[in-house]
């Protein structure tokens, strides 16, 4: 039931926290097999070095385009640009740019294989309030007021589209959020087959009431922006999905146009839809509606990109995405982000890491070191221009033709270099050439002065240009290795890039350009999360839970405890090797809690049965047996059988002698306080020797051993019991002689033998916790057989083979016949300590003779014992045995009795 209960919960979603974190724990936390992200993606960061160098964002277009062109020219295969480019490049106020940096940009992504981000929100962009009946429609009212002219006043614009509470207050709160919807609206009604219109004629239709003398209005940077955006999002169309048909959201944000028509791929790069209830990014959409098609996720549109997809290599069905040869299971619709292995800090930067014994982060190369090589590029350009103008110069001097021989043919360099060797040999080191020429001096410049002076130059700008052709040589071989034909990831990693980052079961900082290219890894090698079916983690839940009641309901509270948390640790660890090594998430959260809530309730049930059975068992057995066997029986309550069971067991069978004639003179009352006395001894003597006093019998009483569990020393306890019973008469009838009572005899018979024990009677309301069997008749008819021997103790012959002989002395009685019974048995006497030796060897000479058929000396033996310890009541009973077995010349001589 409480399984049950728990995967109720589960499903409600109860548990669903405490699993994504169990999922995060076994992703980052638990040991894995060193599995890194592919070495096919590469990250350039926009990092804090980045920033410190080139300033604060944003940077020129053109700067750029300049690191775009060096990662293309360095042979990266895609470049995933995750900067969001939809605003034109803003200049300083007052300055006329030299370059049209826009332009730029657009040509380098021309030349470039390219993948830009855009943001999708697709409905969800108004409050709840809009969504409840008659909201839908109000809404609908209100977005086609606005478009018929957005001037309209805002308390005109509700009362004509019947807004009521609490919309009318929701949009007169904001009004300028409905207008700008409303300028969305009616652009994207434009059939796609037609061109974008004209700014005016856009700004005509939405405000048919404005003269062109107006001049500016609120309302008008809303149109431009919704303009703007049609038209960046009519330059992406080619590069949508075709599936569906969706107007968008004016929240939805494409590149410039120019980009757009540029860009090989979009996808969109907003995480916020999905995030859970702790703020932690584990799954995201995959794909979403954007105006007149779909987008896939960034991530995903530079792995397919780059892997040469095209839209029938990429299909997204319910419970799988296909990219190509790999297939991405999903959750809802969603994708769960698989983390590959990492030991850096933080986690991120080490994803790229192709070697666990390599800590430091792999795989990041920083946007400074891009751009610096365009820099340094243009460093040699204009060392270049220098040295070509002083190598003609220097070969102007020397009267070395050039005709239209270009400056950098190696024939002019050598000649131009064979002339500064020479000039330079004639003049001297720098040091003592001299003053330089003055550039201010009125007088004859000298030629010759002047020609050093280039030469010098040359000489310089010659050492400058071949250190800058060799560090660019050295930079573009560390970036062509870092990205040939790789995926590249261009993106915010600075620290002060809070608004792109996101916390993540990696990371609580983790930008978000990492979990694009997580995406985009999971794409590339099929790493993927993988959860079990309904169906799968309903049994997975069940199971565990099953075998904890199992174990809780067999096993001692202790005991189970130990072997049901085995159970669970053992699953967990099976958890954590399945994700580990197969990557498949069972479910965590709900089996544990079902087997531990299994557990605790089998438990706390039992304890409450078990309570009651001690409570049973100390009221039915306390004044019965020991305190010692009472708390064996409240911890092992299992040992008091319902049922039945057959065991070899010592039964005693007590009774007052004399006691009927005693009552009659005391009276009712004396008698029972009498009885008590007697009755409470007898009963502590027989519990301090383990006996369970099963009842009494009027002036008697009934008592046996092994009543729970087999007791090896049960005979030698009934007998040591035999001695203690004597002991305690002889005290309680000094008591009684005190007090001018008479004193009473006491008769016992034990014996020891199969019987059933258990409870007898109709239970549960009704029973006496006995035993049944011949044992137990032969005990009593050996009680009452003391009074025709004149003993007060007897045991048969298995009671006497049990016994310790160092507790209790024995003689022989005989073989004796009972009332009831027609087997003969061997009877003996437990004596008094002080008995003669004698009486105990005359007694045995008796039997003896009389057991083998030796009359004449079961005779004599008979005439020595009466000769020395009289005629006895067993003697008289063995000398008429005796006349019988030679009356009917049997061979054995049996005391049969004939009254109980």
């Amino acid at each position: 039931m409480l399984a049950v209960l728990t995967l109720v919960i589960d499903t409600l979603g109860g548990f669903t926290a405490l699993e994504r974190w169990t999922v995060d724990q076994r992703m980052t936390t638990l040991p894995r097999p060193f599995r890194p992200m592919t070495d096919r993606i590469v990250h350039v960061d926009i990092d804090d070095g980045a920033i410190t160098r080139f300033g604060r964002w944003p940077w020129d277009r053109a700067m750029l385009a300049d690191a775009i062109a060096e990662l293309t020219h360095a042979g990266a295969r895609t470049i995933a640009l995750d900067l969001l480019l939809s605003e034109e490049q803003q200049y300083p106020r007052g300055t006329v740019p030299s370059i049209d940096h826009d332009r730029v940009f657009a040509e380098t992504l021309a030349a470039s294989s390219c993948v830009l981000p855009v943001v999708l929100y697709e409905d969800r962009v108004f409050d709840a309030a809009w969504r409840r009946d008659p909201g839908p429609r109000e809404l609908a009212r209100l977005l086609h007021v606005l478009t018929q002219d957005i001037q309209t006043a805002d308390r005109v614009v509700a009362r004509r589209a019947g807004l009521t509470e609490p919309r009318r207050r929701v949009f007169l709160e904001s009004p300028l959020r409905y207008k700008r919807a409303a300028a969305w609206r009616a652009l994207a009604r434009v059939p796609s087959r037609v061109a974008p219109p004209s700014w005016e004629e856009y700004e005509r239709q939405m405000t048919p009431h404005r003269t062109t003398l107006s001049g500016d209005y609120p309302e008008r940077p809303v149109l431009q922006w919704a303009w703007r955006q049609h038209l960046a999002w009519t330059a992406v169309r080619p590069l949508l999905a075709r599936t569906r048909h969706h107007a968008g959201t004016y929240q939805d944000i494409a590149p410039l146009p120019a980009y757009g028509l540029h860009a090989d791929a979009i996808g969109f790069v907003n995480f916020e839809a999905r995030a859970h209830e702790d703020g932690v990014l584990r799954e995201i959409p995959i794909v979403r509606a954007a105006p007149n098609g779909d987008v896939l996720q960034f991530g995903l549109a530079a792995a397919a990109r780059h892997l040469g997809l095209d839209d029938d290599d990429v299909r997204i069905e319910p419970d799988v995405a296909i990219i190509g040869d790999t297939r991405l299971p999903l959750r809802d619709g969603r994708l769960w982000i698989a983390w590959p292995s990492s030991q850096s800090r933080p986690r991120w930067a080490g994803l790229l890491n192709q070697s666990a014994a390599n800590p430091d982060p792999a795989g990041h190369l920083s946007i400074r070191a891009v751009i610096e090589i365009a820099h340094a590029r243009r460093t040699r350009r204009t060392l270049e221009r220098n040295h070509a103008e002083l190598t003609a110069l220097v070969l102007d001097h020397a009267n070395v033709s050039r005709d239209d021989t270009p400056l950098d043919d190696p024939h002019l360099l050598a000649e131009a270099a064979d002339e500064v060797s020479f000039t330079l040999s004639e003049v001297g080191p720098a040091d003592d050439r001299g003053p330089e020429p003055d550039t201010h001096d009125t007088t004859e410049p000298d030629p010759f002065l002047d020609h050093v002076h280039n030469c010098r130059l040359w000489a310089d700008v010659a050492v400058a240009l071949d250190e800058a052709r060799t560090r660019i040589t050295v930079a573009e071989q560390r970036l062509r290795h870092a990205v040939e034909d790789r995926l590249v990831f261009v993106g915010w990693t600075a620290t002060g890039a809070a608004a792109d980052s996101f916390p993540t079961a990696l990371d609580p900082v983790t930008p978000g350009v990492v979990v694009h290219a997580a995406v985009a890894d999971m794409a590339m090698t099929g790493r993927a999360v993988r959860f079990v079916s309904d169906l799968g983690a309903v049994w997975f839940t069940l199971l565990p839970a099953l075998l904890c009641a199992v174990i809780a309901a067999r096993f001692a509270a202790l005991q189970s405890s130990g072997l049901c948390g085995v159970v669970v640790l053992a699953y967990a660890a099976a958890a954590g090797w399945l994700f580990a090594h197969v990557e498949i998430a069972i479910p965590v959260a709900a089996p544990l809690v079902a087997s531990i809530g299994v557990w605790v309730g089998c438990t706390a049930v039992d304890a409450v049965l078990s309570q009651a059975a001690r409570r049973r068992i100390t009221h039915q057995f306390r004044a019965r047996v020991s305190g010692q066997l009472v708390d064996f029986l409240v911890a092992n309550p299992a040992a008091v059988t319902v049922d039945g069971v057959e065991r070899e067991m010592t039964v005693l069978f007590g009774d007052l002698a004399d006691f009927t004639a005693v009552s009659e003179s005391l009276g009712g009352r004396h008698t029972v306080a009498m009885l008590n006395r007697y009755l409470g001894g007898l009963s502590d003597a027989l519990i301090d020797h383990g006996a369970y006093v099963n009842k009494f019998l009027g002036d008697g009483l009934m008592a046996f051993w092994s009543a729970f569990e087999p007791d090896p020393e049960q005979a030698t306890r009934a007998c040591a019991a035999i001695v203690a019973c004597r002991g305690v008469m002889q005290e309680l009838n000094r008591e009684s002689a005190a007090r001018g009572l008479p004193s009473l005899g006491l008769r016992i018979g034990v014996t020891t033998g199969s019987v059933v024990v258990g409870d007898c009677g109709a239970p549960p309301r009704l029973h006496d916790y006995t035993v049944i069997g011949d044992a137990v008749n032969l005990a009593a008819r050996l009680e009452s057989a003391n009074k025709q021997f004149g003993t007060s103790s007897l045991i048969d012959g298995r009671t006497r083979a049990l016994l310790d002989p160092d507790v209790a002395m024995v003689r022989p009685v005989g073989r004796v016949c009972v009332v009831g019974q027609t087997a003969a048995v061997d009877v003996f006497e437990v004596v008094e300590t002080d008995c003669p030796p004698a009486f105990i060897e005359l007694s045995r000479r008796v039997v003896d003779a009389l057991a083998a058929g030796r009359d004449a000396d079961a005779r004599e033996a008979l005439a020595s014992f009466e000769g020395r310890f009289g005629v006895t009541p067993w003697s008289t009973r063995t000398a008429r045995a005796l006349a019988e077995m030679e009356a009917a010349g049997a061979d054995v001589g049996t005391l049969q009795l004939h009254v109980k």
